[in-house]
């Protein structure tokens, strides 16, 4: 597949979820406070999500609903998790949080049908190969598990190191659990959800 035809692939991808989205938007009503300049994270977000998913979704050898469901199942438990994230600690936001996963779950589920079919046509792949995860035991489980978990505690913090002076006017005005909380959610929630 030549590059034009990869980067048509992703522009449509980018569209469809940004297009899903709107359309979650029209049908479900979320009251969300107004956030300035949303639109261009929004948009650049998009992006990022288009580029790993499309890229693993061309990678692979499933195609139709087998498809259309990873690609949905991915980023949907990373936006959950992150919403109950949210949840936890910004209970200053006045943010509808039920109406807002709903909205997201409605948006990928959307995005992830048109996906299947941009990123799932490649007719030059011959028949779908079947794939499975590979063999491990259970303590290789637990221990790469407990590993993912760990470093996405590091890297959490080593983000949030980086990026505090520009957020920290935004969490003053909120509840912030203590870091043993803090490092348990990322531990027991997000770590396993990304591993």
């Amino acid at each position: 597949m030549n590059t034009a035809k990869v980067f048509g692939r992703f522009l449509l991808g980018w569209i469809a979820l940004s297009a899903a989205q709107m359309v979650a938007g029209m049908v479900i009503h979320v009251n969300v406070p107004a956030m300035p300049n949303i639109l261009p994270w929004l948009l650049v977000s998009n992006a990022m999500i288009v580029l790993a998913i499309g890229a693993a979704a061309m990678r692979s050898g499933w195609r139709g609903w087998k498809l259309g469901i990873a690609m949905f199942a991915v980023p949907a438990a990373i936006a959950v998790v992150n919403l109950i994230e949210g949840v936890i600690f910004l209970t200053g936001s006045h943010i509808d949080w039920s109406g807002t996963i709903r909205i997201t779950l409605a948006g990928y589920a959307i995005a992830a049908v048109l996906w299947a079919f941009i990123f799932g046509s490649d007719l030059s792949k011959g028949p779908a190969a079947e794939w499975s995860f590979p063999e491990r035991s259970l303590f290789q489980k637990l221990w790469r598990l407990a590993f993912c978990s760990a470093a996405y505690v590091i890297l959490y913090f080593t983000a949030g190191m980086i990026i505090f002076p520009y957020v920290r006017d935004f969490y003053a005005t909120q509840h912030i659990p203590g870091f043993g909380e803090i490092v348990a959610l990322q531990f027991l929630l997000r770590g396993p959800c990304l591993c």
